[in-house]
C-alpha cells in the first residue's frame, strides 16, 4: 500500500484521506484504554486548588479500595500540601474530593495541554507516602 502524507494528513491508494488529529485520536484509543483521568480538589477559604492526573484504572481502582477496606479508619482521609497560596495558606486535600473522567477523547485533550498530569503539587505523592 503506497500513501502520501500532506498537510492535513496521509492520503492512501484509494483516495481515502486520514487525518493527523484522526491518527493522533486512534493512538490516544491504545495508549489510554486502561485510563483515567482524575480531578483532586483540595478547598481552603473561599478558594480551592486542583490537581489533574492520568492514571491506570488498575491503580486508582487499588487505592480507593484501601481507603473503601479501611473500615477503622487508620488510613488518614486529610492530607496536607503545603502552603500553596501563600504564607499562611495552608492546604489541605479531603479523601474523596475527586471526579473519574473516562472520555478517551477527553483524556487525550488533557494530555496534550498538560502531559500526565497537572498542578503544583502531586496530591497522589502526598497519600501514598503518608499511607505507606
Amino acid at each position: 500500500m503506497n500513501y502520501i502524507f500532506n498537510d492535513i494528513g496521509i492520503i492512501l491508494d484509494d483516495g481515502t484521506q486520514i487525518s493527523y488529529d484522526e491518527i493522533l485520536l486512534e493512538r490516544a484509543k491504545i495508549k489510554y484504554k486502561d485510563s483515567i483521568l482524575v480531578k483532586f480538589t483540595a478547598y481552603y477559604g473561599r478558594d480551592s486548588f486542583i490537581y489533574k492526573k492520568i492514571m491506570l484504572k488498575s491503580e486508582w481502582e487499588e487505592l480507593k479500595n484501601r481507603f473503601e477496606e479501611d473500615d477503622d479508619e487508620e488510613l488518614p482521609r486529610s492530607f496536607y500540601l503545603g502552603e500553596l497560596a501563600g504564607k499562611h495558606s495552608e492546604v489541605y486535600y479531603e479523601w474523596g474530593n475527586d471526579e473519574e473522567e473516562s472520555d478517551i477523547s477527553k483524556i487525550f485533550k488533557f494530555s496534550l495541554s498538560h502531559g500526565e498530569s497537572s498542578g503544583d503539587v502531586d496530591i497522589l505523592d502526598v497519600i501514598y507516602t503518608e499511607i505507606e
